[in-house]
């Protein structure tokens, strides 16, 4: 048996393996390049596909091809969370990414702690003492926001990010960069600051595609990476599905 773990994202569509019961390195292509040949490739001598998806048409893709295959595929949504209470309305719109990340954490840390996410958008989640997931906050993250200044303004040119040097910039790419960067440790900073009042003591999680340009010094708060969490809560909810023979069952208990 194969199986193939899924984060459908709206930058990048991600992979990874399932080998005794541990993840093994996947692939990864951009969301935008998604076409039924690179799902059949990263489908192939799968035979069970579990994922999260905040990408309908890759959604879509995904049932179509795995129903044709034969391959089991099981999607992860709210109502497979149980050890935290999700305090949000509507309930069904908390993105399955985020579902997947605070499941793994909670198999890494009890409550509370706080997710740092920094993908296509920075989402950051508060879940507190008592278990309960109070919301979070959700604005651009670092290729949003090189994007939006590109297509919003004539004169900013397409910039590609890197991490800046200290001081101002001294030409328009550099300008873009640094005050992207500003603003998306900003929104960070000041998010989790005001969690961190909240729930004092919270355990904070950074994760994400964008976390990798973090160093130490950059935010005031303790923090670990964990760049794999969404994997991880992939993980979890592939283990729970397999310890309830309901993958041998047949029986996908998210569609």
């Amino acid at each position: 048996m194969k199986t193939l773990l899924i984060d459908a994202g709206n930058t990048f569509i991600k992979t990874v393996g399932v080998k005794k019961g541990k993840t093994v390195p996947g692939k990864q292509f951009r969301t935008s390049l998604l076409s039924e040949k690179k799902i059949r490739d990263i489908l192939k001598n799968i035979h069970i596909c579990v994922c999260c998806s905040v990408v309908p048409r890759a959604t879509a893709r995904l049932k179509k091809i795995c129903r044709s295959s034969c391959i089991k595929i099981y999607f992860l949504t709210y109502r497979d969370i149980t050890l935290v209470k999700l305090k949000y309305a509507p309930i069904k719109d908390i993105g399955a990414d985020r579902i997947a990340a605070i499941i793994g954490a909670l198999a890494q840390k009890r409550p509370p702690f706080i997710i740092v996410d920094i993908g296509s958008a920075v989402t950051c989640e508060l879940v507190d003492k008592k278990s309960n997931y109070r919301g979070g906050v959700i604005f651009p993250g670092i290729e949003l926001s090189l994007k939006a200044l590109n297509e919003g303004c004539a004169l900013l040119p397409d910039t590609a990010f890197s991490r800046p040097r200290k001081g101002p910039g001294s030409n328009t790419g550099e300008c873009i960069r640094k005050g992207v960067w500003a603003a998306t440790l900003g929104g960070i900073e000041k998010t989790v600051s005001d969690f961190l009042k909240r729930e004092p003591g919270a355990a904070v999680f950074l994760t994400g595609s964008g976390s990798r340009f973090l160093r130490p010094g950059d935010l005031s708060f303790r923090y670990k990476k964990a760049q794999a969490l969404v994997f991880n809560g992939l993980l979890q909810f592939y283990k729970n599905l397999y310890n309830q023979n309901l993958i041998e069952r047949d029986i996908p208990i998210s569609k």
